[in-house]
């Protein structure tokens, strides 16, 4: 995995890729060889994709649909609540 270091700039890391996995599945969730086809151009190759998607699971940005085999994106919104006493 690609991590940004003293070596690896943040342009080349998998980390750089993120918002562009996340914005695809903003509007719509897509089974994971729909996603890498319409997103291939950004990636080298698949390996760097399914690395980039396998960080997202992992922090828990990208969920699985087990039913319909779809991936989709994880969206929370935080609401702050407000003590009135």
């Amino acid at each position: 995995m690609q991590l940004p270091n003293k070596i690896t700039r943040y342009e080349n890391s998998l980390i750089s890729k993120f918002p562009l996995i996340l914005t695809m599945l903003k509007s719509e969730s897509f089974k994971p060889k729909e996603l890498f086809e319409s997103c291939k151009k950004d990636f080298e190759n698949i390996t760097e994709f399914i690395q980039t998607v396998d960080c997202l699971f992992a922090l828990s940005k990208v969920k699985l649909n087990k039913v319909t085999g779809e991936i989709a994106a994880i969206f929370r919104q935080y609401v702050r609540s407000v003590s009135l006493v």
